[in-house]
């Protein structure tokens, strides 16, 4: 039997003092987060197998948007996380992103969102406080938004068109966070998205009209499931 103070420590770990991690070199980089809107809804109306699909087939479209420095880093359900040293490649990343969305036949819309600032790459992954804010920030994006902090936008060496969407609270960041929506040439409310599952309806011939508002469908289950 092995006690507890039978088991060697780490050889890092035998010092009477604390422990001290050694500090990585932290590279400013864009870090960009693209996430499927409704995915969960679509996963409950359709199942696993179509989750998986979605994921995959984002997977593909995003590597496939790809621009200059930019890269994919990995794809976590129903998002993906983009990085790269130049914020204009990742805008334009995006945008690519949205267009190839929009070619995509019954694809869900997408959102997504941005911050610059320093990360700490290891065995293929991000990690820091900019990674966790990227995440926060795609957070407040609407479907087919693009939100982005100020530190982003100010980098950027192209002319893009942006709204400042104020300071904002985000969940687990200590101070507000100033946001802006960049203006990319797309929004929500060009298509018609099912109310059930949340994909989007490129013909909707399965319609429901309730208190003057009219509804399509992907599907007749999802038109049963909504009357």
């Amino acid at each position: 039997m092995i006690t507890p103070s039978a088991v060697p420590l780490p050889r890092s770990r035998r010092s009477n003092g604390p422990y001290t991690p050694r500090v990585p070199d932290q590279p400013d980089a864009t870090v960009a987060f693209a996430d499927l809107v409704g995915y969960t809804a679509a996963t409950e109306a359709h199942g696993d197998a179509l989750a998986v699909a979605l994921s995959r087939r984002l997977t593909e479209l995003a590597s496939d948007a790809l621009r200059g420095g930019s890269e994919l880093v990995k794809t976590v359900g129903d998002a993906v996380m983009l990085t790269g040293p130049d914020p204009a490649d990742m805008v334009e990343s995006i945008r690519n992103l949205l267009v190839a969305v929009v070619r995509e036949p019954a694809f869900p819309l997408v959102r997504a969102g941005a911050h610059w600032g320093p990360v700490i790459p290891s065995e293929g992954d991000l990690f820091g406080a900019a990674v966790n804010l990227a995440a926060r920030v795609v957070n407040e994006a609407a479907p087919m938004q693009v939100v982005v902090t100020r530190e982003l936008y100010e980098r950027l060496r192209v002319d893009v068109a942006a709204t400042s969407l104020g300071r904002r609270p985000l969940r687990n960041v200590t101070e507000e966070v100033e946001l802006l929506e960049l203006d990319l040439g797309y929004t929500a409310g060009t298509w018609s998205v099912d109310p059930v599952c949340r994909m989007r309806v490129d013909s909707p011939t399965l319609t429901v009209i309730r208190d003057g508002v009219t509804f399509s469908f992907c599907s007749d289950a999802c038109k049963q499931r909504f009357a």
